[in-house]
């Protein structure tokens, strides 16, 4: 619930924010105005990441249960996928002005860290659909 709360907040915070919902208006701003849907839609952010994380969290532990090498196949063929589909979408490269291998390290380990800060702390906003939008 700690995890769901905060990562809820931090939403809030971010969407209420008058200076963000101007410039990003297609990505900011769907908090309500009226303050007891913006209390109700709070406590569903919250719920909606703490059962992503209890689900991710007893996933988890069900594959370390029967074995513990499962939990690294799992999340080793996630990121996978996860960065082929990058690399075939054309989306890999992030917002770095950097060129050639390093571009790619960074790019890599930028992709990998938001996928598992995505995964594993269910931040509503790395599973925003307009995400990729925000860097170009």
């Amino acid at each position: 619930m700690t995890t769901g709360f905060t990562s809820a907040m931090i939403l809030f915070d971010m969407d209420v924010d008058v200076p963000r919902r101007q410039n990003q208006p297609k990505f900011y701003g769907f908090m309500p105005d009226d303050n007891g849907l913006r209390g109700r839609c709070l406590i569903l952010m919250t719920l909606i990441s703490a059962l992503h994380n209890v689900s991710r969290s007893a996933g988890c532990a069900l594959l370390v249960a029967g074995d513990g090498r499962l939990v690294a196949v799992f999340v080793r063929g996630e990121l996978t996928l996860y960065i082929v589909y990058k690399v075939l979408k054309g989306d890999f490269f992030c917002f770095f002005r950097l060129d050639g291998a390093l571009a790619i390290v960074m790019s890599f380990i930028q992709r990998v860290l938001v996928k598992i800060i995505a995964d594993y702390t269910g931040c509503i906003h790395y599973r925003h659909p307009y995400v990729g939008e925000l860097a170009k």
